[in-house]
């Protein structure tokens, strides 16, 4: 076997290049997988990203993440189909799918004057997820925006908890 092939797969990772260009790519062929028979986790493939702004490279290593797939800079991808990505492969990210709720709290902060909530991913152990940055809020009806959008992407619950830390004043909360 040659020694540039993955025990996973048995193209070459030259004949990627080779591929022809342009629609061939939309639809699955023996080399390139449906993206819908993706493996789930937090693991890296070679994707196939046709539509790709440069236009320089329809292949990209991605992974999942939050809104779907990404880049190896963080940005979201849409890709089409994929292959494995040959060995040695980049350290996993460690995303996983997010579960619990998100919670909208109460902050405040001395650095970040405007700051008046916080909207955050908490795990089904009460914990906030420190795998997803908190999103900040000037007022409630941005904090409320930030969270729908929130639960929009990761189909989880919203929920209202006062932060022990916060002395609520101005009134109940509408």
């Amino acid at each position: 076997m040659d020694e540039m092939k993955s025990p996973l797969f048995s193209i070459h990772p030259s004949e990627l290049v080779s591929l022809p260009p342009g629609d061939s790519y939309k639809q699955a062929s023996p080399l390139v997988l449906p993206i819908a028979e993706a493996p789930a986790g937090d693991g890296w493939i070679m994707a196939l990203v046709p539509d790709r702004l440069d236009g320089t490279r329809p292949w990209v290593p991605a992974t999942r993440c939050d809104g779907g797939w990404c880049d190896e800079d963080g940005y979201s991808v849409e890709p089409t189909g994929w292959v494995p990505l040959p060995d040695p492969q980049p350290a996993p990210t460690g995303w996983r799918p997010a579960e619990g709720v998100i919670r909208i709290i109460r902050a405040s902060s001395a650095d970040i004057p405007w700051l008046r909530y916080l909207v955050e991913v908490v795990g089904l152990d009460g914990k906030a997820d420190d795998t997803r940055e908190p999103d900040m809020a000037r007022d409630i009806e941005d904090a409320e925006r930030r969270a729908a959008w929130m639960a929009a992407q990761l189909r989880l619950p919203i929920i209202w908890a006062d932060d022990a830390n916060v002395i609520p004043c101005g009134g109940p909360r509408r």
